[in-house]
């Protein structure tokens, strides 16, 4: 009798949130859903070094990337809406040339970036995009730390474009004095991708 009525309730809410959600897609850009990013960053020459520290002789690539994430949206209107993104993995990585001779890279893993995302609807097909996400990042041999991401984005149809910027204080594991030195990670960086 007990599972009867819990499967009955499992039904009935089933139905009820996709009965609500089929009466409010009446724009189809503020739906949810999987998103897949293209990213290409705009480093500093001091990315992944010390700040403050000189980097004269180090010269940064382009940062080269890619994420993967969802969104879910509450709908304000039928044209805008306030919803919660999950970036489930991202990873990047940057060549860096030391003194003109040697390269090296700097490598970035990032998981579970999570935050607010609100969207304006253009059009029925197309609109702008607002979030923040937290993200807890691996930055080569640095343990986990949490760097933040604001961003603007636009979208038709599938397509979305991104600016974003990355920032945040890193702890290098080293010192001067007692005083603890930081690690650079700020930069731009735009992304091209679809959301399904």
């Amino acid at each position: 009798m007990k599972q009867r009525i819990i499967i009955n309730l499992i039904i009935f809410l089933f139905l009820s949130s996709s009965i609500n959600g089929f009466a409010q897609k009446k724009n189809k850009i503020l739906d949810g859903g999987f998103s897949m990013k293209f990213i290409v960053g705009f480093v500093p020459n001091s990315f992944g070094w010390l700040k403050g520290e000189a980097s004269l002789n180090r010269e940064a690539g382009y940062l080269l990337g890619g994420q993967i994430g969802n969104r879910w949206y509450h709908h304000i209107n039928n044209k805008m809406s306030f919803g919660a993104m999950i970036n489930w993995l991202e990873v990047t990585t940057t060549k860096i040339k030391n003194n003109g001779e040697s390269d090296s890279s700097v490598t970035n893993a990032t998981l579970l970036a999570t935050g607010p995302i609100f969207t304006y609807a253009l059009t029925p097909k197309s609109g702008v995009d607002i979030f923040y996400n937290a993200r807890p990042t691996i930055i080569n041999d640095i343990n986990l730390f949490v760097t933040h991401g604001i961003g603007l984005g636009l979208r038709h149809n599938v397509l979305m474009f991104n600016f974003e910027y990355i920032f945040g204080k890193v702890p290098s594991k080293k010192y001067a004095y007692t005083t603890p030195l930081y690690t650079n990670i700020n930069h731009a960086r735009i992304s091209l991708g679809l959301k399904f």
